[in-house]
């Protein structure tokens, strides 16, 4: 029992709850939990005047008066979520990020052997890929040809497009389809040709199997004519490989590894990014400000059985954070109690709101 007498031993746990200030623009946010608390570490500081008698030779003390006091909480948590990294980074609360799978076709400058980050067509970096479509060398307009797909067969290994052009096709060749128009963007990639025959539909037979059947689509594939293209197309694990789609990294293979790429070049990268939604956005340091609000610090024992809430208002500021790969990372916010001296109680309450008390001394 904590309760003995007149005593209340505490072996306490401690749970923090906050709801950040009202914006300018009146958006008004909710009650955040923070979640699990390792500490709340109290610190409570105080300034104080003294006035000193010296008659009579000797200083004598009297009388004294405390001129400040400072109250505050090193809470150290271990709940990484959103809301908590935005308080960490000094942030607006995250906000909603939406990725579409969608194609992008960017020039990007590469260097042989070495890393290449996807970035869009304003040098913004991507995450998230669904697939690396195809690279190549892609100036100008004539430097490469697309023609029309109507059809993906997966047993058959086979892709048709329109047009009297199988004599285009030689064994080795890379192509590559585009998502435009397809049921499964998927089947969008760096595909090498095995042989083509067929007059006005071309039928194409490949080396690597579509992921799903397509059917009177109108797609899009690109190859390189034997006549009047100055372009070329790259092959997926000989010229470039995957690293990280999440993290949208490929390599570009040297060319003493088989690559073909020999020198820093400007060279297009189609690829496709995989749908994502969510309140995943976080930008720091845009608040220019200590994070400020309403909070309740609960100090809980004996199971819940007793618990005291200590209310202020306060200015929350980060203090630490330790990602941590050989234990639960966890990061450390200080929190100032602010008097409000407009209010009925400036600094808040302290109430025990669960438990009995203990008996008068």
């Amino acid at each position: 029992m904590s309760n003995v007498g007149f005593q209340n031993f505490w072996v306490s746990g401690a749970r923090f709850y906050y709801k950040r200030d009202d914006a300018d623009d009146g958006t008004k946010f909710p009650w955040i939990d923070l979640g699990v608390v390792k500490k709340a570490t109290p610190n409570v500081t105080t300034e104080k005047v003294s006035l000193m008698d010296s008659d009579g030779g000797r200083k004598k003390l009297v009388d004294e008066a405390m001129t400040s006091i400072d109250e505050s909480y090193d809470i150290q948590g271990n709940n990484l979520n959103p809301d908590n990294l935005a308080l960490i980074f000094l942030a607006n609360p995250p906000s909603e990020f939406t990725q579409a799978v969608t194609e992008y076709e960017v020039s990007h400058h590469v260097h042989p052997g070495k890393l290449l980050k996807l970035v869009d067509s304003d040098d913004v970096p991507m995450y998230k890929l669904g697939k690396v479509i195809g690279l190549m060398v892609r100036d100008a307009g004539a430097d490469l040809t697309e023609v029309e797909i109507t059809a993906m067969d997966v047993s058959d290994k086979t892709i048709t497009v329109t047009g009297n052009i199988a004599s285009e096709f030689d064994a080795g060749d890379k192509i590559v389809v585009r998502t435009l128009d397809l049921a499964n963007p998927l089947n969008a990639g760096t595909y090498t040709v095995v042989s083509a025959a067929g007059v006005g539909p071309a039928v194409i037979t490949v080396e690597e199997a579509p992921v799903a059947d397509e059917v009177a689509i109108s797609g899009l594939l690109i190859y390189k004519a034997d006549a009047g293209d100055a372009g070329t197309i790259y092959g997926p694990d000989v010229d470039f490989e995957d690293v990280s789609l999440d993290r949208g990294f490929i390599r570009i293979i040297a060319t003493g590894d088989g690559g073909a790429i020999a020198a820093e070049d400007e060279i297009v990268v189609i690829f496709q990014t995989a749908a994502l939604s969510g309140q995943r956005l976080i930008n720091p340091h845009d608040l220019q400000d200590n994070v400020k609000g309403k909070a309740i610090l609960v100090f809980s024992r004996e199971d819940n059985g007793e618990q005291s809430a200590r209310e202020f208002y306060c200015s929350m500021t980060p203090n630490g954070f330790n990602p941590n790969d050989s234990d639960f990372s966890d990061f450390t916010i200080t929190v100032k109690i602010i008097s409000q001296p407009t209010e009925a109680v400036p600094a808040g309450r302290l109430l025990q709101f669960v438990g009995d008390l203990p008996d008068e001394s």
